[in-house]
């Protein structure tokens, strides 16, 4: 089947007034704020808080090892036990999102999520009850990205997409900023089972607004515009092809299923996409986890008068994983909107010919696209990649704390960057 031109046009859905609307309201008509807007500022906010609960252990356990008398190797046990949890639904997330829908998946994954994080300190006396508490954390969490990754599939038009998907996953890093910056002070002010009360609190309230403003693609949203369903209609999933598969026979389904999986296997594409990522979480969470115990027991710093330090690198990550989306949309749509503005064909002189001719002119406008989205995904994750694991290395072979640190902070910039790869 033949693709259909690309069209790079957005329409201005925050203000869209009607003529044929009464004045009585055309106040309303005319501040229609896009529901996909909403969506991504609900997963930013959703990844804040996952990534909260990830990060008030990392803070906490420094007091929690003096409290309970742990070893080094309980310390590593209790950090390393929500990823345990965590591997396990990552794969299954995609398929319970096709049965259940995105928005169902998310939201229980997060709700759920932050009600094990308020039960964590009453389970801090029993190591086990602990280390299945935070496994279960995982569990539930682990649904969260891939879920984010379907949902964006349905709500980002695909010239938003690089902005949209990185600001969403900024909210990880703001989440790590804030939860790093208050962490300690809370600690100070009061005691470490206030940070699993509190996280835990606002993923349950989190869980009861997206319940009531969420939807898992733009056909099911109750408040959405036409217009907009229209303009996101662009996107490639089709959710009626999905129900269709899933109103056929359940062997069937399940083979296709298999099919697919066993062809993303066998892609290039696949294995280089999962490098890449497995790249950058290797350096990543090794930083998330680890860095407040390496800040406090070998740099020597008191995490409570070093917090804007101790928040520089996941701050440096936030903006950077920003900008290099806006960048990267930026560079996909550069000049195709000129270009068909002085390609346009006036209909008073449309023929036979000149339709041919513009016809060809969009394939090659689209097989230009193809190709610029291949070089922008591929330069930005190797030039991320690359400056994060030089600066990692360098970190080996300096001496000096301020330079360590700058070290951390470049390389957490350049995997900043690398997401719009």
């Amino acid at each position: 089947m033949a693709r259909s031109p690309v069209d790079v046009s957005c329409p201005l859905l925050a203000h869209e007034p009607s003529s044929s609307s009464p004045s009585s309201s055309s106040y309303s008509e005319s501040w229609y704020l896009p529901r996909r807007y909403i969506m991504v500022l609900l997963c930013f906010l959703g990844l804040v808080l996952c990534y909260s609960y990830r990060v008030i252990l990392s803070v906490a356990i420094i007091v929690m090892n003096e409290e309970y008398g742990w070893s080094s190797e309980v310390h590593g046990l209790v950090l390393s036990s929500f990823f345990w949890g965590y591997i396990i639904t990552q794969m299954p997330a995609g398929f319970l999102c096709d049965k259940f829908g995105g928005k169902n998946v998310l939201g229980a994954g997060i709700a759920l999520a932050g009600a094990f994080t308020i039960i964590t300190p009453f389970t801090a006396s029993s190591l086990p009850l602990l280390l299945l508490c935070r496994c279960m954390t995982g569990i539930v969490e682990g649904v969260a990205y891939p879920t984010v990754h379907w949902l964006m599939a349905r709500w980002a038009h695909e010239n938003e997409r690089s902005r949209f998907v990185t600001l969403v996953w900024s909210g990880g890093y703001i989440g790590t900023v804030v939860s790093m910056y208050v962490s300690p002070l809370i600690i100070v002010r009061t005691s470490w089972p206030y940070l699993f009360y509190g996280s835990g609190a606002l993923g349950i309230l989190w869980g009861i607004i997206w319940f009531i403003m969420a939807a898992s693609s733009p056909s099911e949203h109750r408040f959405i515009r036409k217009s907009e369903v229209d303009y996101l209609s662009i996107n490639s999933v089709d959710d009626d092809h999905n129900t269709t598969l899933s109103s056929t026979s359940s062997s069937s389904s399940r083979a296709t299923g298999l099919h697919d999986f066993l062809l993303l296997l066998r892609s290039v594409h696949s294995w280089a996409i999962i490098t890449n990522h497995f790249g950058s979480n290797w350096g990543f969470y090794i930083l998330l986890t680890w860095l407040p115990t390496y800040m406090n027991n070998v740099l020597h710093f008191d995490m409570s008068k070093s917090v804007f330090l101790s928040v520089l690198p996941f701050l440096t990550m936030a903006v950077t994983s920003t900008i290099g989306g806006f960048v990267a949309d930026r560079l996909l749509t550069w000049g195709i909107a000129n270009n068909n503005s002085k390609e346009s064909i006036s209909i008073n002189t449309y023929d036979t010919h000149q339709h041919d001719q513009q016809q060809q002119r969009q394939q090659r406008q689209v097989d230009a696209l193809a190709f610029r989205k291949t070089v922008v995904r591929k330069v930005f994750g190797c030039m991320g990649l690359t400056i994060a694991a030089g600066s990692l290395v360098a970190v080996n072979y300096v001496h000096s704390a301020n330079v360590v640190v700058a070290c951390v902070i470049i390389a957490l910039g350049g995997t900043g960057l690398s997401l719009s790869g």
